[in-house]
């Protein structure tokens, strides 16, 4: 049950339990209330006309009425003529003595209790007396109603301690589960037990499952940050060593003849290339992170971008000996918010792969047209494709497929193409082509620009 929830449940018991207390109170004197059968002023007028008016009688017939069940009543004139009575042993008309009074009152026990009193009417110039017995031991129904209060009563203290203890121990593991977090200890999950009342979930548990998703999220983070390091020292440190080794030659004068001297020079340009090709890798990598790629986020004609990008490739495609076609249909105009140097380095990756891993004379597309709501680039190749067990991983950093074992990197280049897709809002899948060869595709959604 939702805490807001609890406290409305809670405001309402405490506004609801008095009004039922009062209603039920009400009710309860209602019910020791009882509608005696009392005679007209025509019957008792022999016995009380000299004593009292017609208006007189209609006063003392509501009293009769509003006397409680467990009381009997008489009413005596001066002379103790009975005039009404509930009595068994007092007769209406009777004259009685005090000590016939006096005597019933002997006779019973101490479950009753008595009263006896004077009443003077206006027009009369001798009192009446009225006397009661009242049953202590007598015991009236108790009111459903009032019973309800009380239920509602006890539910309320019950509700109020139910919603403390949820809510304080439930901050006191939060708390407790924070302090773990702060001090870097992600290993410890945050447990929060629902009441045995309260089992539906409220914002507390869904607090809980939000500070135990950022701590999965904190430790995935550690983790891919070690991995990182860890890849890139790696990765790194395989040219520098060739540098360092033919450096070192020539230096010593092991490569001592120009034809060696001029091999080593070309080994130390291509690792120093090899490295700087990483070092932009990782530098568009952390872009990503930093969010500083947004800066440079303007709206881009993607037709012309395409185009000319095409024209590039056919260059690269002649150098590797491979053959490459291009077909953009996308209509002129169409604008597309785009950081442009981050989208040309990620269809670079995607076309520089698609090169290096087919075999000479093998054909490369670059392909981009619209359909629906959405711009499609797609770059298609006839080599051996990709296993099917490596496809959900091929977009992971770090990670390098079986194909690419020989290959030089660090298996940055398609998490910076899926970087790319993902901060622009698009979207890149890789699939196998049933002829052989592999796919690449970028959906871009055109309904907003």
């Amino acid at each position: 049950m939702k805490i807001k929830a609890q406290f409305r449940l809670l405001i309402i018991s405490i506004l609801i339990a008095p009004i039922l207390a009062i209603l039920g109170q009400m009710i309860f004197s209602e019910m020791q209330k009882t509608e005696r059968v009392v005679p007209m002023y025509e019957e008792v007028a022999p016995l009380i006309s000299n004593f009292a008016t017609s208006r007189e009688w209609r006063i003392i017939s509501m009293f009769l009425r509003t006397v409680r069940t467990n009381t009997v009543v008489a009413i005596f004139r001066a002379d103790f003529t009975v005039i009404y009575s509930t009595f068994d042993f007092f007769v209406v008309g009777e004259t009685i003595n005090g000590a016939e009074i006096f005597d019933a009152i002997g006779n019973t026990d101490s479950r009753y209790k008595y009263s006896f009193e004077s009443y003077l009417l206006p027009t009369a110039n001798e009192p009446l007396y009225l006397f009661q017995r009242i049953d202590r031991d007598v015991r009236t129904p108790f009111p459903f109603i009032t019973l309800g209060s009380t239920c509602i009563l006890l539910f309320m203290i019950f509700m109020s301690l139910a919603i403390a203890h949820s809510v304080t121990s439930s901050m006191s593991k939060l708390e407790e589960a924070t302090r773990h977090i702060a001090s870097g200890d992600l290993d410890q999950p945050v447990v929060i037990k629902e009441q045995k009342f309260l089992r539906r979930n409220n914002e507390i548990t869904s607090l809980a499952k939000s500070l135990n998703q950022m701590r999965l999220a904190l430790k995935e983070d550690g983790q891919r940050r070690a991995r990182f390091i860890m890849g890139v020292t790696h990765d790194l440190k395989t040219p520098l060593a060739l540098i360092k080794g033919y450096t070192e030659a020539l230096e010593d004068g092991i490569a001592d003849d120009p034809e060696s001297q001029k091999r080593s020079l070309s080994i130390i340009v291509s690792k120093v290339d090899q490295l700087e090709g990483m070092i932009d890798d990782l530098l568009n990598f952390v872009r990503f992170d930093t969010g500083e790629w947004r800066q440079a986020l303007a709206p881009v004609n993607l037709s012309a971008f395409l185009r000319s990008y095409a024209k590039r490739i056919i260059d690269d495609a002649e150098l590797m000996h491979r053959r490459i076609e291009t077909c953009i249909n996308i209509p002129d105009g169409l604008l597309t918010p785009m950081d442009e140097r981050l989208v040309l380095r990620a269809l670079e990756n995607l076309t520089n792969n698609a090169l290096r891993y087919t075999s000479p004379d093998s054909l490369v597309a670059l392909n981009a047209y619209t359909e629906a709501n959405h711009a499609v680039i797609e770059v298609r190749d006839n080599g051996p494709g990709i296993a099917e067990t490596e496809l959900p991983y091929i977009f992971d950093t770090f990670y390098r497929g079986s194909n690419s074992r020989r290959e030089q990197g660090m298996g940055l280049g398609l998490s910076v193409v899926k970087g790319v897709a993902d901060s622009h809002g698009w979207t890149i899948a890789a699939f196998n082509r049933p002829t052989g060869g592999s796919v690449f595709t970028i959906t871009i959604p055109l309904e907003t620009h």
